[in-house]
């Protein structure tokens, strides 16, 4: 949602990889889900 947010309203689509790494609140919210999907397999796995 936040990525069509900044696409639509901010007019910033042109380059799909600088919007996703210079966008902070996209990006902690990448990083949040990437550590918790690590996380579940890592506990999962014992």
């Amino acid at each position: 949602m936040r990525y069509l947010y900044i696409i639509y309203e901010k007019k910033e689509g042109e380059s799909p990889e600088r919007v996703i790494l210079t966008d902070t609140p996209l990006l902690s919210t990448v990083l949040l889900y990437l550590l918790m999907v690590i996380g579940i397999i890592y506990y999962l796995g014992e």
